[in-house]
């Protein structure tokens, strides 16, 4: 194996560890971003529950009268 497979090599493998960096990098990034709308989903989520259970309970209301 020649001096220039060698380099090719070492220089193949420093690529993907700084590739590995920096898509772990991005993911970190990609889950901080996505927190906080999956937090408003949620809470916008409660509130079409609670919307609901409110028409059911006026609808029953009404359909027992």
């Amino acid at each position: 194996m020649g001096s220039s497979s060698s380099d090719d090599l070492r220089e193949m493998m420093k690529n993907l560890a700084s590739n590995t960096v920096t898509l772990q990098q991005n993911i970190i990034s990609f889950q901080q971003e996505t927190r906080p709308s999956i937090h408003n989903f949620e809470k916008q989520m409660g509130q079409v529950a609670s919307s609901v259970g409110k028409l059911e309970a006026q609808m029953n209301g009404k359909l027992s009268s």
